[in-house]
């Protein structure tokens, strides 16, 4: 079948028009593998089938889960190697349950039932909402609050860490999950029955995110300002990095740290949004600690009564980017992090090709999968291992890295000397061996 052909299959099916289509979706972009080399096969149609062909499509998409079991056979579907035009058709045709319908650029997977029932509780109304640099996190809080789950601020580690405006237009529950895919542009959302389950029959679910179980039902006028992306204190009168006042945590409570840790970073690179990068002793000497209170004062001050806590470190302000080391390790033409590396060039480049294009200068082969969503470019110039992983988490601008030894002695044997750890701010981390 030919493209053209295809638009006008997906067209009729749709029941849109090819323009408004045609502007959405690259048709012809090919469905490649996931980040495990793996061909994406479909075999059931479900959330997390669904948002995993919504990242590599680059299509947003959505899909209410069918209850109970088809009575249609189902053999699985490969769709890597196909262009989008296909995979849609191929998904549409899976399952006759579902009736497959593109609502301004998203497309949408759900019964038939669930498109014509009225009292259906996505098609409860939502008012206007325009939440600008906000993400996935927020938004997930903000639909699953106007499905009656308890309205709450922030706090949440989920992995995902583009941001995007979100702008909605008065509307249903459907018209905001749709919004917020199709701002993002490479998620799926996922709503499903959970019976039984009086109390929350309902999960909704963000992909590359996680879901919440909602009774579906609002409860309260939703105070959508609580969703919104908080600004930062305002700035001290220096442009240093080290200046920078430390705020709340995302549920705005005070930011207390023990000293030369990783949560230490986390807590305060969310508060300050300052990448930070941390390089440990050895397992043998273990950080020292005692509760600092960081809310309110500079990251400077808040620093030096980390390190004088623990004297045996010491931090640095380098070009973008806060660096804790043990005292020894700065003055170590020996280190692990001085060695040269040639120069490295990214353009828009996914985390997980940026991470795992680093680990391989570290003596690490496999590819190491990150989360999705924020993309990063840098012109490195040769230099050290420490200069491009600052060079990785500024380009991001939401990341810490951390320096460990290992202490595995499988992995020792293997000549892998330390643990190199990427970590999202207040998130999701991933680690690789390094020699």
């Amino acid at each position: 079948m030919t493209y053209r052909t295809l638009v006008a299959t997906l067209v009729l099916l749709l029941g849109v028009a090819t323009p408004k289509v045609h502007a959405q979706v690259d048709f012809d972009r090919v469905i490649g593998r996931d980040e495990y080399s793996r061909p994406i096969v479909v075999k059931a149609l479900d959330g997390d089938t669904i948002g995993v062909v919504a990242r590599l499509a680059g299509v947003p998409m959505g899909i209410e889960v069918a209850q109970g079991v088809s009575r249609q056979t189902h053999k699985p579907v490969t769709l890597t190697g196909h262009t989008v035009a296909e995979a849609l058709e191929l998904i549409a045709a899976f399952d006759d349950r579902y009736e497959l319908r593109q609502m301004e650029g998203v497309f949408v997977l759900r019964t038939r039932e669930a498109w014509q029932r009225s009292d259906h509780p996505l098609h409860a109304g939502v008012p206007p909402i325009l939440l600008p640099n906000i993400r996935i996190g927020n938004a997930l809080l903000l639909i699953a609050s106007f499905l009656g789950a308890p309205q709450s601020r922030g706090g949440s580690s989920l992995t995902d860490t583009k941001r995007f405006t979100l702008d909605l237009r008065a509307g249903t529950v459907l018209d905001l999950l749709n919004a917020t895919v199709r701002a993002h542009g490479e998620i799926a959302w996922a709503f499903e029955s959970n019976s039984p389950a009086p109390s929350l029959p309902y999960t909704v679910t963000l992909s590359a995110a996680g879901g919440y179980g909602v009774p579906g039902v609002q409860r309260e006028p939703v105070d959508v300002s609580l969703y919104a992306e908080r600004p930062l204190p305002p700035p001290a009168s220096s442009s240093a990095l080290a200046d920078r006042i430390v705020g709340t945590t995302s549920d705005d409570r005070p930011v207390i740290v023990r000293g030369p840790f990783a949560s230490a970073l986390s807590l305060l690179g969310t508060a300050t949004k300052v990448p930070m990068g941390i390089e440990f002793l050895g397992p043998e000497y273990p950080a020292l600690g005692e509760d600092i209170s960081a809310t309110g004062r500079t990251l400077r001050d808040v620093l030096d009564a980390i390190i004088a806590v623990d004297p045996r470190y010491e931090w640095r302000e380098l070009p973008g980017v806060i660096v804790i080391r043990p005292a020894v390790a700065w003055r170590d033409p020996d280190s692990v992090l001085f060695r040269l590396v040639p120069a490295v060039e990214m353009t828009d480049t996914s985390l997980t090709d940026a991470v795992s294009r680093v680990a391989r200068f570290m003596g690490h082969p496999s590819p190491i999968v990150m989360p999705s969503g924020t993309t990063i470019s840098l012109n490195q110039p040769q230099g050290t291992v420490l200069d491009l992983v600052n060079a990785v988490v500024r380009a991001h601008g939401e990341m810490f890295w951390e320096l460990r030894r290992e202490t595995e002695p499988s992995v020792i044997q293997q000549g892998y000397r330390y643990v190199f750890t990427f970590f999202m701010m207040g998130g999701h981390g991933k680690g690789f061996a390094m020699r």
